[in-house]
């Protein structure tokens, strides 16, 4: 959500803007629709970590932290268990919380990423969700 997209300097226009953003993001939550954002990379300074902090982006904070989750579980099920988050045989609360517990695990080592390419996809996808379950890698061993 580039700042080009809200920040103006009419108060009108930036109100404009910032309503259309709430209307996007809140329609978005209503279907548990992950929403992944990014930033651009030539602007100077830690051009998105402070916009998360800001009135206009900061409302929705935690649904962009929870994309963000999600974007991650993914890439890591269908990497080493050969799940998707689009393909996850369970109720869509569980996926959401499921994907998203995941993303939030600790970042992966390479021995964590080699204990997950030994497993068979199904062992893999198990021990995926104990790691969430507990928030940590350990049920990994």
């Amino acid at each position: 959500v580039p700042d080009r997209n809200w920040n103006y300097a009419d108060p009108a226009t930036r109100a404009l803007k910032a309503a259309n953003l709430k209307a996007m993001v809140t329609a978005a939550d209503g279907l548990d629709m992950p929403i992944n954002i990014g930033t651009e990379m030539n602007k100077a300074g830690l051009p998105f970590v402070d916009d998360l902090a800001g009135e206009v982006l900061g409302e929705f904070k935690d649904t962009f932290l929870r994309g963000a989750q999600i974007m991650v579980g993914h890439t890591i099920a269908a990497r080493f268990a050969g799940r998707s988050y689009a393909k996850c045989q369970c109720d869509n609360d569980r996926k959401i919380a499921l994907f998203s517990s995941i993303g939030a695990l600790p970042p992966l080592t390479g021995a964590i990423a080699g204990k997950l390419q030994a497993l068979e996809n199904e062992t893999a996808f198990e021990k995926l969700k104990a790691c969430a379950d507990a928030g940590s890698w350990q049920p990994l061993g």
